[in-house]
């Protein structure tokens, strides 16, 4: 179902209609746009299999061959952004592994589009890195909060102060009158 703010008069406008707001937003790989676009219901459908035969295919073609092929590539642009992938991902790095698989048999089948399918797959490796990061960092907050709470436990139970916090809780003057 298109959204209202979807919504473009084909005849009478200067953007093409195959690049969505989402599309561009992830061309961009802006997070916040993408964010606020995905909240709205704003979705990227995968395209249909380079040979696919299907009826709205099979007239995409027929009308305007190009234009049917920029619009496969423009929707795998926008599927291969981290931001996106991200976002609108249960699991961000099988996501991106098996978009990387199909990119890299797209690049065999549609040998005129070879470097751009190439080009969306190293955006992939990207995603992967950023998910590592991430997690790496959650995982040393996670062992840092427990080797903060267990300093507490310690000097609660010996009485030593830390950071001039004494075990009471409460603050040592600084300067005295």
């Amino acid at each position: 179902m298109t959204q209202n703010w979807e919504k473009v008069n084909s005849a009478t406008s200067t953007f093409n209609p195959e690049i969505t707001p989402l599309i561009l937003a992830a061309h961009r790989n802006n997070y916040e746009i993408l964010k606020l676009l995905l909240d709205r219901g704003a979705t990227i459908p995968m395209p249909h299999d380079v040979r696919c035969g299907c009826d709205e295919c099979a007239e995409a073609v027929r009308r305007d061959c190009l234009r049917h092929s920029r619009s496969r590539i423009n929707a795998f642009r926008a599927l291969s952004s981290p931001s996106l992938i991200c976002l609108s991902s249960v699991d961000p790095i099988l996501t991106a592994f098996e978009l990387s698989l199909e990119l890299k048999r797209l690049s065999y089948v549609e040998n005129e589009f070879k470097v751009d399918y190439k080009e969306f797959k190293e955006l992939m490796k990207e995603t992967k890195s950023l998910k590592t990061s991430h997690q790496d960092l959650q995982k040393e907050n996670r062992r840092l909060t427990q080797r903060i709470e267990e300093l507490e436990r310690y000097s609660r139970t010996n009485s030593i102060e830390i950071k001039g916090v004494p075990a009471d809780g409460e603050p040592l003057d600084d300067e005295v009158g």
